[in-house]
This record gives structure tokens, sequence and C-alpha cells, in this order.
């Protein structure tokens, strides 16, 4: 009987220190979700010495979010990127300085809490070769600080360690039935079609009729959006874009992220743009006229952002489900 009861107590006593433990590593898995922003990403070298990642500079700008959905979007960029003199016509230099300068990706994410790694699988990215692979990150978390070490294998020629640090933007206070709770998702779009002068409409040309992106309204009342035309036609060198490839690259994409706020009473949401893939474009305002319907979210550019012969511009977008 006494040893009946000893395998039983033994077999109860397992059972709860195997259930702790993967509730140990969901509790960790779940830490990841939120908004971060990017406080430095760092280069070491067999030499051991370290420096600042050039593509963001020394006090780089970054969101990266994680959401319980498990899609993720990261934007990331040099703050000191010059503008465009004439926006509509860029240079060659200002094209490689751009594209060079920045960075953006979305996709899927899972976390394997035993190693402490997390993968990203990359759906959108603005480098056209780039779409499709896994990136992996081994993690640590430290209160509110997130730290990203690249996984040696995936580091280029001549690297020894890439470190990203990032910082959790905390969620505010947001009243009872406040309506901006009903735009925190992560949505995928579903369409994106301007409306012409002539009375035709047809989707965004730069975007192509098989468009893919992303957007994240998180609780912490920052937004990422990532569009693309899938099309895009890969670079010769994944590492050196020619000007032309570099062009096609950035005029078929979208990326963005930004603070958002609603207006209730005109059912807006407006965007404040702090990241973009254009420099020109940060610090600029953007505010979409929306309609929810259960899951579909659409957003209606307001028509004094409009230009030419484009009279509307009607993007929709489905909620991810859980």
């Amino acid at each position: 009987m006494w040893t009946h009861r000893l395998l039983a107590g033994a077999a109860l006593l397992l059972c709860l220190t195997f259930n702790a433990r993967a509730q140990s590593r969901q509790d960790i898995a779940a830490q990841l979700i939120g908004t971060w922003h990017l406080i430095s990403t760092t280069l070491t070298f067999p030499d051991g010495t370290m420096k600042a990642d050039p593509q963001v500079g020394p006090q780089p700008a970054g969101y990266m979010m994680y959401t319980d959905t498990h899609h993720m979007c990261a934007i990331f960029l040099n703050p000191d990127r010059p503008k465009w003199q004439s926006p509509a016509m860029p240079t060659d230099q200002e094209l490689r300085s751009t594209i060079d300068g920045f960075g953006a990706y979305c996709g899927t994410y899972e976390v394997n809490t035993e190693q402490s790694y997390v993968l990203h699988h990359v759906e959108l990215d603005r480098i056209p070769n780039n779409i499709g692979q896994t990136r992996k990150r081994f993690f640590t978390l430290s209160g509110n600080r997130l730290t990203l070490r690249i996984d040696p294998a995936q580091l280029p020629a001549g690297i020894a360690g890439t470190t990203i640090v990032w910082e959790r933007v905390e969620n505010p206070a947001t009243p009872a039935g406040d309506v901006s709770a009903q735009l925190v998702s992560a949505w995928r779009l579903v369409s994106t079609t301007q409306g012409l002068a002539d009375g035709t409409s047809r989707p965004n040309p730069a975007l192509g009729p098989n468009q893919i992106g992303y957007m994240i309204y998180a609780g912490t009342h920052r937004m990422c959006a990532i569009f693309m035309n899938p099309e895009r036609p890969k670079w010769s060198s994944a590492s050196s874009p020619t000007p032309q490839e570099a062009k096609s690259a950035l005029d078929g994409m979208g990326a963005y992220c930004a603070t958002w706020e609603v207006n209730a009473e005109q059912a807006s949401v407006v965007h404040h743009v702090e990241l973009d893939r254009l420099p020109n474009a940060i610090g600029t305002t953007r505010k979409r006229f929306f309609t929810l319907n259960g899951n579909r979210l659409v957003l209606r550019v307001d028509p004094a952002e409009l230009s030419g012969n484009i009279v509307s511009t009607t993007i929709v977008w489905d909620r991810i489900a859980n």
C-alpha cells in the first residue's frame, strides 16, 4: 500500500513539475508579445572590436511588434538618412542611401523557450530576395529590455556577432468602451483600390493585383504597416542593388510606423508617421476614415491627401484570428 502511495505521489509531483515547466515556457513566450522600441544594433568583429551597425547608425530608430496571433513586423532605420531634394525624382545616390539605411519585414514567428530563440518566417521584406527566409534570433529578457542575437550561422562574412537591443513600449490606460480598442489587432491586406476621375477604378498599380501586406495596431497606440507588390523583381545581388533595382523595390512597397489616435465622431484614425521607407515622409500625418464590419476593416484615405486623377483610395483589411 505504501509503495502504491509513494508511486502515486511521485507521479503527481512529476505531473505538477511538467505542468509548471510548460506554464513557465508559455509565460516566457507571452512576454515577447507587445511593442518594442529599438535601442541599438551592434556588430562584433572577429578581433573582438564592436561598432554600431552602419545600416541604422549609432542612434537608430525602429519598432518591432509581436502579436498574440504569432505575427510580427519590424521596421528600423538610420534617422540621418538625407531627404530627397525632389521627392518625385530621387537621384541614384538618394535611392541607394534610402534603401541601405532602413530595414522592414513582416511574417509569422515561433518561440523555442528551451533554447531561448525565436524564428521569424519572412513573408514581406524590403529586399525581394529575402522573402521566404527564416531568421533565427537568440533572445534574453530582462525586465522591459529584450536582447536579440542573430544566429551565428546567419551572419555575413567578416561579422562575428550582431546584437539588437529593444525596450518595451508600455500600454497606456484605455477608457472602457473606447472605440480605438476595436482596431487593436493584426490585419492582413485584402486590396488597395484607386477611384479615378473618369469614374473607373483599379488596383493600386504600384502594388499590383496580387498585393500583400500586414498592418498591426497595438494597444500602445503605435502601428506598423508593410505592404508590397509580390511581383517585384529580385536583385541580381541581395547586398548591392542597381539604382533600377533599388527604385523598383521602393516603388513596389510601403512601410511605415506611427503613433495613432481615433476620432470616434468622424470615424477616422490619424497616423503620425515616425518611420517610413521614404525619408521625406517622416513627420507627416495620414488620415484614414474607417468602417468596421465584423473582422473587416475598410480604410479610406483622406481626399485632401490625394492628387492627380486619383479621387479615392480604399484599403481593405481582414482581422487575423487568434
